[in-house]
């Protein structure tokens, strides 16, 4: 079943996303105006909130959907290099500030190479966060691999 998502990124970022999420109900907003008005967590399964999010800090993003007391688990995305000069110590300390707001997984999607296996280790990241049960069935190569049950 296909899980819900709201998705808050830049377009940059957007392409990337709907590949690595293809099959699952997503809705963007690419501002914070449009990310309020998309926004009611009973509606969705999770939310997604990019580092670069046009007209907006994402920490005003995550304030938002974070405020209520039945937020879905949310999850931060690095998708887009920071700016000159903004390294490791950067990610670190948005990582930091994440978690300290409720933020449940911050994903730097940089760390996974922009191919089909790169992407479907971000997928299953970010499927089991929203749902730690959420198990795909096995494919017939992985159950060759394994042996016989």
């Amino acid at each position: 079943m296909p899980l819900r998502i709201l998705v808050a990124v830049a377009g940059a970022a957007r392409e990337r996303l709907e590949r690595i999420l293809a099959g699952h109900d997503l809705t963007f907003a690419a501002t914070l105006k449009e990310l309020c008005a998309a926004w009611q967590p009973e509606r969705f399964d999770a939310v997604l909130v990019g580092t670069h999010f046009d007209e907006s800090t994402a920490f005003d993003a995550l304030r938002e959907v974070l405020a209520g007391e039945r937020a879905p688990p949310v999850i931060c995305v690095h998708a887009l290099p920071f700016g000159h000069g903004l390294g490791e110590s950067t990610m670190h300390a948005f990582r930091a500030a994440c978690y300290e707001l409720g933020v449940r997984l911050v994903l730097d999607l940089l760390e996974y190479r922009e191919n089909p296996a790169g992407d479907r280790k971000a997928r299953r990241i970010l499927e089991r966060t929203v749902n730690p049960a959420w198990r795909r069935k096995p494919s017939p190569s992985s159950r060759r691999a394994r042996g016989p049950a």
